[in-house]
């Protein structure tokens, strides 16, 4: 469950990634832009969701929501809880507590945070593309 939001999560920073390289047009080599200067470890995900909200027509909607899909799988991400059993139920779920990015800790089953994270995906991966599509130099 983890390792597949993370992957799908790698595939929404790639789409970014894309559309930033794009909207600057480096003169030099494209592979060095998105590969060195756009590379998570010099800027990161929440550097790069902050230049989407300044391009031009660029839905606010979509920004909110790539804001969330980044707040699950860094919940997912970077989150040492282990699991609970509910023995009166025999249930076993796994809790997360993750720092929201409202500075409030929040506490989700890890079912729910998947659950959420797909949700949103198919929409944001499609209106990634669909922005990308239509503003490519």
């Amino acid at each position: 469950m983890v390792g597949d939001v993370i992957h799908l999560y790698n595939h929404v920073e790639l789409k970014v990634n894309d559309i930033i390289c794009d909207y600057f047009q480096p003169t030099y080599e494209k592979s060095f832009f998105k590969e060195i200067v756009l590379n998570n470890m010099i800027i990161g995900m929440g550097s790069k969701i902050k230049i989407l909200t300044n391009l031009k027509k660029f839905d606010e909607k979509i920004v909110q929501k790539i804001r969330n899909l980044n707040n699950i799988r860094n919940a997912l991400a970077h989150n040492n809880s282990g699991g609970h059993v509910d023995l009166k139920l025999m249930k076993a779920s796994i809790k997360i507590s993750y720092l929201h990015s409202s500075g409030k800790v929040k506490c989700e089953e890890l079912e729910i945070l998947c659950n959420q994270f797909r949700d949103t995906y198919d929409e944001v991966i499609f209106r990634l593309n669909e922005y990308h599509e239509k503003n490519k130099n």
